[in-house]
């Protein structure tokens, strides 16, 4: 199933079975006033499909625009413009259950863009 994020906070729950989140180009806030998405059941078949809101992107230059961190490790922190960190980002993923790192996730095909 694909589950759009949608501008703005939003919830998203895709379901049983293998869903693929997807955020478009001006799903997003701003380093100011970040939009804060929560996955409430991501799961090592789901995928989050960035290619629209990170259109110069690429598996090898994709730390530039997005990190993990969060007290779990749960939160992946994006910055549109590129210059991601904890603390500068305009979007912010919380994918609830799901902890591993953005290598990992790269890995595991988990991460498209």
């Amino acid at each position: 199933m694909n589950t759009p994020g949608g501008a703005g906070d939003n919830s998203l729950q895709g379901g049983a079975g293998a869903d693929i989140f997807v955020w478009h180009e001006n799903d997003h806030g701003t380093t100011a006033a970040a939009d804060n998405d929560v996955i409430v059941d991501f799961e090592a078949a789901d995928k989050i499909n960035l290619s629209d809101l990170l259109p110069t992107a690429d598996l090898n230059n994709l730390s530039q625009f997005a990190v993990r961190g969060g007290g779990n490790g749960e939160i992946l922190y994006i910055n549109t413009n590129g210059g991601a960190s904890t603390t500068s980002y305009d979007l912010q993923i919380t994918t609830t259950g799901n902890t591993d790192d953005l290598a990992t996730l790269i890995n595991n095909n988990q991460i498209i863009v």
